[in-house]
């Protein structure tokens, strides 16, 4: 993963312009696909409100924290793996699951063992297909459940 930084330039500049839009965080009048003082700022303000290293620049750290933001539960089907499927939209699984006395573990939006098993006591408690996915029925269920 290459560290993009002020005056760089290209399609990945714009790509992480367009996801940082996506997530309400402005980039301001910079040119599309010029990562400029605008961008910088963007960039600080997201790794900042996800406690990284406030450096304005877009490491690997960073980047993978900026995709991970961009899923919301429903978005695609989650499920044990390994690697590991992990994202914003695994932690609103993990917390809601959570929340209603599944013991999904900690919420830190990797999609572990302890989800999985969560998931399938979800979906015997509700009386689903027991298969540890979480996709549009398991989320739909949800939702009426929260």
């Amino acid at each position: 993963m290459a560290l993009y930084r002020l005056g760089d330039k290209g399609e990945p500049v714009r790509d992480i312009r367009d996801r940082l839009s996506a997530l309400g965080f402005d980039c301001g009048d910079d040119l599309d696909g010029v990562y400029g003082a605008d961008t910088e700022r963007a960039v600080t303000e997201f790794q900042e409100s996800r406690n990284l290293t406030a450096d304005g620049m877009v490491g690997r750290e960073t980047w993978r924290t900026l995709v991970d933001a961009g899923f919301r539960l429903g978005d695609r089907l989650l499920y044990y793996r390994l690697p590991m499927l992990h994202g914003d939209d695994v932690a609103v699984l993990q917390h809601d699951l959570n929340a209603l006395g599944f013991d999904a573990g900690g919420v830190d939006g990797i999609f572990g063992p302890e989800t999985l098993r969560a998931v399938l006591d979800f979906q015997q408690n509700r009386r689903m297909a027991e298969d540890g996915v979480a996709g549009s029925t398991v989320v739909q269920e949800l939702a009426l459940m929260v």
